[in-house]
């Protein structure tokens, strides 16, 4: 009973919090009257507030990407946050190739070296799934 009380009381302030139309016409005519800005002369006072960077003398170097072939990672399993690459166990923080495993999870890895990082994924084929008939236990 009290909190029926309660909710009819909240809803008659609610209802009557609303503005009037009077209240409405006022606060447009506010929005519709003129505003001093800032004076244009007091622009040349205000600083820059865009940071310019200095010319500088250096120039960029190019360093050529080398032609080696990319070694292939396969990722083949997860177990046990455990994953199956380049037929070994890994754990993370093992090195698999030049890359550190930092991150094993559902259905792939993450592998991260200075220069790059991979992300690798099960791949889903017809003989990784296992079929079950149904009403079978």
């Amino acid at each position: 009973m009290n909190q029926v009380l309660a909710m009819i009381i909240i809803g008659a302030t609610v209802l009557s919090a609303e503005p009037t139309i009077e209240q409405i016409e006022t606060i447009v005519e506010q929005i519709h009257t003129k505003r001093n800005g800032l004076n244009p002369a007091l622009f040349d006072q205000i600083a820059e507030p865009f940071v310019k960077r200095k010319e500088s003398n250096q120039t960029a170097k190019i360093i050529p990407v080398s032609e080696e072939p990319r070694e292939k990672i396969a990722l083949h399993a997860i177990l046990n946050k455990k994953a199956f690459i380049a037929d070994r166990w890994h754990k993370e923080g093992d090195m698999v190739g030049k890359y550190r495993l930092v991150y094993i999870g559902k259905s792939g890895v993450v592998l991260k070296n200075k220069h790059e990082i991979k992300r690798i994924f099960l791949k889903q084929t017809k003989q990784s799934l296992i079929m079950t008939k149904e009403g079978t236990k």
